[in-house]
């Protein structure tokens, strides 16, 4: 059983690259990395390439690793954010199988109340048995992504320039249609 590298996810090429693991297909290889980016505890929604929402509440990573046989071990993740402070690290022991096996930590990342800021990189890590497979970049996205999400606290409450700006929207009276076009000629 071979691997062929058309089946392993450009993501995963790419992370296995970057970590510099450059074995052939006689050894595991990464066929696919991400993450899972939940806004609520039911919804996941798979991230390959892009970037996470700024709002999600959790993220776990995943990945499916090709074996050209069956083998035991220790497979760890872990999530560092952009100053390279670790975040998030999961290792457990599986049992896996000749071809693909996909791997899931029984753990979650909590991101709620904690302060993300939008483009800044962050790196998932993929060891087996100690042996770096695969360092995987992405980024975070602000929700909206607008112009209006510098006026949005980081808790989802309006800022102070919001409020103000809504206040004295507010504070105008109301003009009717035909006020607005009483002053163009017929």
């Amino acid at each position: 059983m071979q691997a062929i590298d058309q089946d392993l996810h450009p993501v995963a090429r790419e992370a296995m690259r970057r970590a510099g693991y450059g074995a052939d297909a006689s050894y595991v290889q990464v066929a696919d990395i991400g993450l899972l980016a939940y806004r609520n505890t039911s919804d996941g929604k798979v991230i390959r390439a892009g970037d996470v929402l700024v709002d999600s509440r959790y993220l776990r990573p995943f990945a499916e690793l090709w074996l050209p046989y069956a083998a035991a071990g220790s497979v760890r993740f872990e999530i560092a954010d952009g100053g390279g402070r670790l975040r998030y690290a999961d290792e457990a022991q599986y049992e896996l199988q000749r071809g693909v096996n996909t791997v899931l930590p029984g753990t979650w990342l909590p991101l709620e109340g904690k302060a993300i800021e939008p483009g800044e990189d962050w790196t998932l890590r993929l060891m087996a048995s100690g042996t770096l497979l695969a360092s995987h970049l992405f980024g975070w996205e602000p929700v909206g992504g607008g112009t209006i999400q510098q006026y949005v606290a980081g808790d989802g409450e309006l800022s102070p320039a919001l409020r103000e700006a809504v206040l004295r929207a507010e504070s105008r009276s109301a003009v009717s249609l035909s006020e607005l076009l009483s002053d163009q000629g017929e």
